[in-house]
């Protein structure tokens, strides 16, 4: 061999041995890094390996790695791991040690076997570790929150199902009360109702023999019929009230012209404020249009506020009046008289069922009249309330919406 090949490979080996300086640097730097012999005792660590054990060099060189053994892995995982690494194959996986202060951590670690060229036996093992100590504490953490979690979902899902049965126990309570109202409304109509129409016929004959009576009695018939009326028309009240409350009651929405309706319910009332001495106005002009709405029950409405300020006014002097103001995609309905007013601890509880005001002596109306008002306002999606003064009159604004939802 001549001086040039041998100077060619001295610099070959030279960059060989730089090389793998280099690489045994960056393994130094940046992994846990340990050598042993065929038999596995320590020939050699890295400073981070004696970093992370706390163990010195010379404590660790000479022993085997039981020195950091845990105790945490059985028997059969380090059995099995040296079966895979004398077999020649590399091993990687997951460790748990401890350090000589008695810390445990973790390191994910690749054991690769070096192969005697002519037995094809390992004589030594290059361990490559990186401390993983961290990301099995959030792991660990993660498992604790997951715990946690379930046990709450267990609790939250009891408190459900509990829940569930005091929900489905009040829905069966329910079920009974409705069932109870219904006996007791299919009562009403049977028991009351019934018997009332009848008297009603029977009444009717009576008062058309009145002048077969003694003179005493003759108006008798005439009081009899107007009690009977009174309490068909608080049985009826009572039926139409749980039809809107059961959702029995169902819009028949279409174009409605308002002057019109006005107009029909005041001729419908007209015979009942001239016995009164009482004028209706209807103020809305022809040409104000129309709205989409239940014809019958804005009717219905209408009827019951004008009737109810006609029975609480006085004979003679008074007027009602109707008018309408337009709220863009709304328009208010005004229903104002100039009667003796009500009272401010009243206003708050007129639309309370069953609610009846004292303006005398006598009790006027059932107090249904007032709620069956604000049902059907609410039915359309809109809204009605009062304002009164004593002495000077009443005023109600209902406003329905222009257009029903479909």
């Amino acid at each position: 061999m001549d001086q040039t090949n041998l100077q060619d490979e001295q610099q070959a080996l030279q960059r060989s041995l730089k090389d793998l300086a280099n690489i045994k640097f960056a393994l130094d730097e940046s992994a846990i890094v340990a050598v042993t012999d065929a038999s596995g005792v320590i020939t050699y660590v890295n400073d981070t390996f004696c970093e992370i054990s706390k163990y010195a060099r010379e404590e660790l060189l000479g022993q085997t790695h039981r020195i950091i053994n845990a105790g945490y892995h059985p028997k059969a995982f380090f059995k099995s791991l040296w079966k895979v690494i004398s077999g020649g194959q590399v091993w990687r996986g997951e460790i748990c040690n401890r350090a000589k202060d008695g810390t445990l951590y973790w390191v994910d670690t690749t054991i690769v076997p070096f192969l005697d060229a002519q037995t094809g036996k390992p004589y030594q093992y290059i361990a490559i570790r990186k401390d993983i100590s961290y990301l099995k504490r959030i792991e660990n953490e993660l498992r604790v929150l997951n715990e946690g979690l379930e046990e709450r979902v267990h609790e939250r899902t009891a408190r459900l199902e509990a829940a569930n049965r005091e929900l489905q126990e009040t829905l069966n309570l329910l079920r009974e009360s409705e069932r109870m109202r219904e006996t007791f409304i299919s009562a009403l109509t049977h028991d009351l109702r019934t018997p009332l129409v009848a008297e009603r016929r029977a009444l009717d004959l009576l008062h058309a023999q009145r002048d077969k009576l003694p003179e005493k009695l003759q108006p008798l018939s005439e009081r009899l019929i107007k009690n009977n009326a009174d309490l068909l028309e608080m049985v009826n009240k009572l039926l139409e009230i749980y039809e809107y409350e059961a959702g029995k009651i169902r819009l028949l929405p279409a174009p409605v012209a308002l002057f019109d309706v006005v107009a029909e319910c005041l001729e419908t009332l007209q015979p009942l404020a001239e016995s009164k001495q009482i004028r209706l106005l209807n103020r809305l002009k022809p040409s104000c249009g129309s709205i989409e709405a239940d014809a019958d029950q804005l009717r219905r409405l209408l009827v019951n506020l004008v009737g109810n300020a006609i029975q609480h006014m006085q004979k003679g002097g008074g007027e009602v009046a109707v008018s309408a103001q337009d709220l863009g995609q709304a328009v208010e309905l005004q229903v104002s008289d100039n009667g003796p007013g009500i009272a401010p601890e009243v206003l708050p509880h007129l639309f309370d069922r069953y609610f009846a005001v004292q303006q005398t002596r006598k009790k006027i109306g059932s107090g249904l009249g007032l709620s069956i008002c604000k049902m059907i306002t609410r039915l359309h999606g809109g809204a009605i309330r009062v304002e009164s003064v004593v002495g000077q009159g009443t005023d109600f604004y209902v406003s329905f919406p222009k257009q029903q939802p479909s």
